[in-house]
């Protein structure tokens, strides 16, 4: 069954990725700022790439694209309007919770003290809704959902079926087959404490819904969105994810695993066990084809840095700096850093751009520790 796998993932899946991830302001004090007191709300929600308020979080809000180069590109257009408004005043920080005073959190707006009211849906309980049964108005921590969207044209055949199967699934198979192919992956990378603390409230295996175009995936927090590289891999990880259902192997991945097995390994971020249930999937997500750019080329580079990545965690090689990251810098006006990988097309290779630049840091903090 790895070779029938793998030799459809030899070509590009018709994914939209999309998504909405979630960031945090800080003051020259380290204090978080309410987005909803610096960006306006809702300004070109849906008609571009630009930044919105989301109470206390600021969201970024992109246009999807089936191509990776691209997703990343309308992205980088939302960070720089992000860079405008936050200018040299604030730092813009993509770190999976953060936590108010009680000074902070009485005075936020009556929205930012409200959690949003529409439901999701869990793939673990036969896609019934979440109960989420804390008051906003007196929790004092915030966090940064990084979710994911997959659309599909429901004019084409591929579409048609897709939907279709996601429907009379109710999206259960494909939100279980995204915690596989993707939320395991990123247990196994991002290694910080608040990841456990935000599911305990927010993003646990398998969470969902199921808009008309697609599936959207809540189980990340937003760290995806800390460097060019990252976001990549996880769109990456995303089409594989996407490929494997539109050529309706979904059942031969899921049949691998326990579900409970999964679940509980997400919801307590544990690295070690994603780790051993990940080498079950390597085959799928370190491979070698020449019709599109897998996440981790199939070369001792790509697992290299991929082991990198696991042993470090993103947090450790690229800190929580997403404008530095991106290469986004503000003087008077925002500027894109003539030494940044996005600003030159390398970045056109999916992860390849960055195997310099990480496999550097990942030798720098091996000479650290010896």
């Amino acid at each position: 069954m790895t070779d029938k796998i793998q030799k459809v993932l030899e070509y590009p899946s018709t994914v939209m990725c999309g998504g909405d991830p979630e960031l945090f302001f800080f003051d020259k004090h380290n204090k978080v700022v309410s987005s909803d007191t610096i960006v306006e709300k809702g300004k070109n929600e849906g008609n571009g790439c630009d930044i919105i308020n989301d109470g206390v979080q600021g969201e970024l809000n992109f246009r999807p694209d089936s191509c990776r180069v691209n997703v990343v590109a309308n992205i980088r257009g939302a960070l720089v309007k992000c860079a405008e408004v936050a200018k040299n005043d604030y730092r813009v920080s993509s770190i999976p919770i953060v936590s108010l005073n009680e000074k902070q959190l009485t005075n936020l707006s009556e929205d930012a003290k409200k959690f949003g009211c529409e439901p999701d849906y869990s793939a673990y309980q036969y896609g019934e809704p979440n109960v989420k049964d804390f008051d906003g108005s007196k929790l004092k921590i915030r966090f940064a959902g990084g979710h994911i969207h997959l659309g599909w044209n429901d004019k084409s055949a591929i579409g048609v079926n897709v939907l279709k199967k996601i429907n009379d699934t109710r999206g259960v198979k494909l939100a279980k087959l995204m915690d596989i192919m993707v939320g395991l992956p990123m247990v196994t990378i991002l290694h910080s404490k608040e990841e456990r603390i935000r599911r305990k409230y927010y993003g646990q295996a398998g969470d969902f819904r199921i808009p008309a175009y697609g599936l959207e995936y809540r189980t990340l927090s937003s760290q995806w969105l800390t460097h060019p590289s990252m976001t990549s891999l996880v769109f990456g990880l995303t089409k594989i994810a996407a490929k494997i259902y539109e050529s309706d192997f979904e059942d031969d991945i899921l049949e691998m695993f326990d579900d409970n097995e999964v679940k509980n390994t997400i919801n307590k971020n544990h690295r070690i066990k994603a780790r051993e249930l990940v080498k079950l999937i390597e085959p799928y997500i370190i491979f070698t084809t020449t019709k599109w750019q897998p996440p981790f080329i199939n070369n001792k580079a790509g697992r290299t840095i991929f082991k990198g990545l696991q042993k470090y965690g993103v947090e450790k090689i690229f800190g929580t700096d997403i404008l530095k990251n991106w290469g986004i810098k503000y003087d008077k006006r925002v500027q894109i850093m003539s030494n940044s990988a996005i600003n030159t097309h390398l970045w056109e290779s999916g992860m390849i751009a960055s195997y310099g630049s990480i496999l550097l840091r990942l030798l720098e903090l091996g000479g650290k520790n010896k």
